[in-house]
C-alpha cells in the first residue's frame, strides 16, 4: 500500500502539517512534500484552488505518486446553524452523490454533508439558499474543491475522506468583492484581493480574521492528522 497523501487546495492549509513532518523533502515541480508523521511515511501536496486545479492537481499527483488513500485537509464554510467556526467536520456525504464517505476516525469530527459550489458563498442569505436547496436535514458545509477531489479519487481507485475546519458560519459575512477576484479558472488571485480591499479599508479587519481562522485551521488539522490517517 502507498503512503497517505494530505492535499489541500491552499498552501497555507497544510503548513502547520508539513512543519511536523520528519525528513521532509520538497517535490517543488508538484508543490508536493514527501516526509514521515510518527514514523509513517505520508505526502503533503497542495493543488490550487477552485474545481479545475483541483481535477488536475489531483490527477497529477496520483499518477505520480501511486498513494494508498487520500485525506484531502482544509477549510469549509459552514451552512447549517450550529457549525461554529473552528470546528472540526468530516464529509459522510456529498449532495447529488448517491456513494457514501468513510468518516475519518476522530471522535471530535462531526458528520456533514457536502454541498458545492461553482463561487464562494460570501452573505449568510447565499448559504442560507444553498443549504435549502440541498435539502439536507444533516449538518452541512461548503466549498469549491473536494467534490472534485472526490470525483477524480474514485476514478482512480483510490480511497478518499475528506475532513474540514470551518472557517467562517452560516451566519457570518465575507467581503463581497471576493469572488470578483477569482479567476477563469474559479482561483482567487491575492494581488487582485488586496487591490479590491484598498478600495473597500472596511474589509481590512475581515480579511485579517480569516486569515487568522485559516492558520488556526492548519494547527488543528496538524494536530489531529495521526488519528485520521
Amino acid at each position: 500500500m502507498g503512503p497517505t497523501l494530505f492535499v489541500a487546495a491552499m498552501e497555507r492549509e497544510l503548513r502547520s502539517l508539513r512543519q511536523r513532518m520528519e525528513r521532509c523533502v520538497p517535490i517543488r515541480s508538484l508543490s508536493a512534500w514527501r516526509g514521515e508523521l510518527d514514523g509513517t511515511a505520508v505526502l503533503t501536496a497542495w493543488t490550487g484552488d477552485g474545481a479545475q486545479h483541483a481535477r488536475r492537481g489531483l490527477d497529477r499527483l496520483i499518477t505520480h505518486f501511486s498513494p494508498g488513500q487520500i485525506v484531502v485537509i482544509g477549510v469549509a464554510g459552514g451552512l447549517s446553524p450550529g457549525l461554529a467556526v473552528g470546528s472540526l467536520v468530516t464529509v459522510t456525504a456529498i449532495h447529488g452523490d448517491a456513494v457514501a464517505l468513510a468518516p475519518v476516525n476522530e471522535r471530535r469530527a462531526i458528520p456533514v454533508t457536502l454541498c458545492s459550489s461553482d463561487t464562494m458563498m460570501l452573505a449568510p442569505e447565499e448559504k442560507a439558499g444553498l443549504w435549502r436547496r440541498c435539502g439536507t436535514p444533516d449538518p452541512a458545509i461548503v466549498d469549491l474543491e473536494s467534490a472534485s477531489y472526490v470525483n477524480v479519487a474514485r476514478s482512480r481507485g483510490v480511497p478518499i475522506r475528506v475532513v474540514k475546519v470551518i472557517s467562517d458560519a452560516d451566519s457570518d459575512s465575507l467581503p463581497a468583492f471576493l469572488n470578483e477576484a477569482v479567476d477563469s479558472e474559479g482561483s482567487i488571485q491575492p494581488g487582485k484581493v488586496v487591490r479590491l480591499a484598498l478600495k473597500h479599508p472596511r474589509a481590512w479587519p475581515k480579511l485579517r480574521s480569516l486569515q487568522k481562522t485559516v492558520h488556526q485551521a492548519s494547527r488543528r488539522l496538524a494536530s489531529v492528522a495521526s488519528e485520521i490517517m
